[in-house]
């Protein structure tokens, strides 16, 4: 399967076999329905105009001079010198970018896999509910379903967790940042003051709006790789899945598979974007405004949230594609074993002549494509994807740790000097 762009009758043909998000809350705001019987293309207005709903609302709050609105664009703790904000900001824009085409991909790929020939008609039936009967994907399926009601019942509570975020954690922190105005009595929002500190619009946009909009779309994110597992679990339990070992793409012909999940870990990539702008901004204002002690507990829980990625990033590559990982393996080996007896009958037959004085020049071709094919079979990977395809996931992995990385650089040297006594 190719990454296809501007194929608007395949888009269409895609979401009509199979739309993982159909119903779902607040989705169709930038990717609505098609309405054309051939039109199935990604708006590309909606997804602009919905960004900029989101963002520019706390840019010109910032930007007017009043404390009620936010009136800190510039200088240490404003708007522009938050680069966690602008890293959020990215993960938005690749967030609604590649939802759009992941929400495609799904049903392309049911259409690829039977159009090829691994699996059979059945599997255009495929329904996540069923696939997910039992076990811990079972429960995941049931979690993270987000169409109708159950959509603004997960929007609902990351709008808790945001308003109990910014009135626990940001209204009690006295460091002056655009969040937050110094608290000043008779003004509009001093009722909602706590301490030395009251709200502002910029704030109030940033943690009723922003956050838990931004957090939802974390959530239909987390549903798109559900879906995504139940259907390699369709897959792998097709009766009639046809795993070829001798397939020049090294993967059995699964390799589309694996190109699916090498597209989701772009969300992962920007996940990583953005906690690696928050770690920044974390260092910046630890720096400007906080003691050591707590720049040190802050840092500390950062590392961790880093361990996390990590973790969860390695875990949403493979756990989806583990189904397969079993048929796979007996695929091989049941080609292996078939390759090797059919090879010692050849070999058999070529000495058998052998001892009588003969050359049979067809046992010796059999005997050589039969190499050659046992051969190709032991390097087929147990896994859908190549090893291209994982070195570009760890690259995507990877990379946001990257400028954090290079900036410790120095520090690793000063200490290897300081250890080897130089």
């Amino acid at each position: 399967m190719t990454f296809f762009l501007c194929q608007s009758k395949r888009y269409r043909q895609a979401l009509e076999t199979f739309d993982p998000l159909k119903g779902t809350w607040a989705i169709g705001i930038f990717d609505p329905w098609p309405k054309s019987l051939i039109d199935g293309r990604l708006s590309w207005l909606r997804i602009t105009a919905t960004v900029i709903f989101l963002f520019m609302p706390m840019v010109l709050f910032s930007s007017l001079p009043l404390s009620t609105t936010g009136g800190k664009m510039f200088g240490a703790g404003s708007f522009t010198a938050d680069i966690g904000i602008f890293s959020i900001l990215l993960f938005l824009i690749i967030a609604v970018t590649l939802l759009p085409i992941a929400r495609r991909i799904l049903g392309d790929l049911i259409n690829e896999l039977i159009r090829l020939g691994i699996v059979d008609e059945g599997l255009r039936s495929f329904d996540p509910k069923t696939i997910a009967a039992k076990g811990p994907l079972h429960w995941l399926e049931w979690l993270s379903r987000v169409n109708g009601w159950r959509g603004l019942i997960w929007y609902s509570l990351m709008l808790i967790d945001q308003v109990v975020v910014y009135w626990v954690v940001i209204l009690r922190d006295a460091n002056p940042t655009w969040l937050s105005a110094d608290a000043l009595p008779g003004s509009l929002l001093y009722f909602l003051s706590v301490g030395s500190r009251q709200p502002n619009l910029a704030g109030l946009w940033a943690f009723l709006i922003w956050g838990p909009f931004i957090l939802y779309l974390l959530v239909v994110i987390s549903r798109l790789v559900v879906v995504f597992a139940c259907l390699c679990s369709a897959v792998a339990l097709n009766p009639n899945l046809v795993i070829s070992p001798n397939h020049p793409d090294g993967s059995g012909g699964l390799s589309i598979i694996g190109h699916c999940a090498l597209f989701f870990s772009l969300f992962t990539f920007a996940l990583g974007v953005d906690l690696a702008g928050i770690t920044i901004n974390e260092i910046v204002i630890n720096k400007v405004f906080r003691a050591s002690a707590v720049s040190s507990a802050n840092l500390k829980l950062i590392f961790v949230l880093w361990l996390l990625y990590l973790v969860l990033g390695t875990v949403l590559f493979f756990v989806p594609l583990a189904p397969l990982r079993g048929r796979m393996q007996e695929a091989k080996r049941f080609y292996i074993l078939k390759a090797l007896q059919l090879r010692f009958g050849a070999e058999r037959r070529h000495r058998s002549a052998l001892d009588k004085g003969e050359v049979r020049s067809d046992a010796i071709q059999e005997i050589g494509a039969l190499d050659g094919l046992i051969r190709t079979a032991t390097s087929m990977a147990v896994w859908p994807f190549d090893h291209k395809s994982f070195m570009r996931y760890a690259g995507l992995l990877i990379s946001p740790l990257t400028p954090l990385v290079l900036n410790r650089i120095p520090h690793v040297f000063a200490w290897f000097k300081t250890y080897l006594g130089l």
